[in-house]
């Protein structure tokens, strides 16, 4: 029998992403835990209304990429790591049910450092007994990367899959992906993993759109037929 993941989604200003993180948590049969990073009132009483009891909240210390790794480095000792595990971005939603055979961990591999690889944190799963507890998730730990680049430090000691990517909505391809609609996609061999909707915490500056929205909901709707509604 398959063990039942916890996936931690890191939360700061999308109340509405936590409605649809929570029923695909339910669809496929995950414990997700929001973390809202930074107290916003909007996504407590979302969870409340929702009536998700797994919640977290951390104290939002720094900016950006240092808020999302004290984030994760608040909550990475409250972890059960004897039990299958993962950290998902707040604007990340998961498609299909992960399955950790013949790999210990699964994510999206950063390359923006010469010859070290590191996990991306905003889609990283765990198989049970897979310890990051010695990880510091802020940017710049051991070499100049984002957050989570200290990871690169344990890749050697696991078996590490890395999803594929590729871009929906590309008629709106422009030179700053975080100013158009479209969505990322991760896949393994051709199946969609998850939907990536980028920015949606609105670091960049550029604005929340319906359009975008309805997009990221057809998406959903296509794997999951009347789940969600498009606005």
């Amino acid at each position: 029998m398959k063990k039942q993941p916890t996936y931690y989604s890191i939360h700061y200003n999308r109340p509405d992403f936590v409605e649809i993180q929570y029923k695909l948590s339910q669809i496929l049969d995950y414990k997700l835990f929001i973390v809202n990073n930074g107290e916003n009132k909007l996504i407590k009483k979302k969870c409340r209304d929702l009536r998700i009891n797994n919640y977290i909240e951390t104290k939002n210390v720094g900016t950006l990429s240092h808020s999302h790794g004290n984030a994760i480095n608040e909550i990475l000792p409250l972890i059960d790591m004897s039990q299958p595990y993962g950290f998902i971005d707040h604007d990340v939603f998961i498609l299909s049910k992960i399955y950790m055979i013949n790999n210990d961990i699964l994510s999206w591999k950063q390359e923006n450092v010469i010859n070290q690889h590191y996990l991306w944190p905003g889609l990283l799963i765990c198989k049970e007994n897979t310890n990051l507890l010695g990880v510091n998730f802020l940017p710049g730990i051991g070499i100049n990367g984002d957050t989570g680049c200290d990871t690169y430090r344990i890749i050697k000691n696991y078996k590490v899959k890395w999803l594929e990517t590729s871009i929906d909505n590309t008629a709106y391809m422009n030179k700053n992906i975080q100013h158009t609609n479209e969505i990322m996609r991760f896949d393994i061999r051709n199946t969609i993993v998850a939907y990536h909707y980028i920015n949606g915490s609105n670091w960049a500056k550029s604005s929340t759109n319906s359009t975008k929205n309805n997009i990221l909901l057809t998406l959903l709707n296509d794997k999951f037929p009347g789940m969600f509604k498009v606005l």
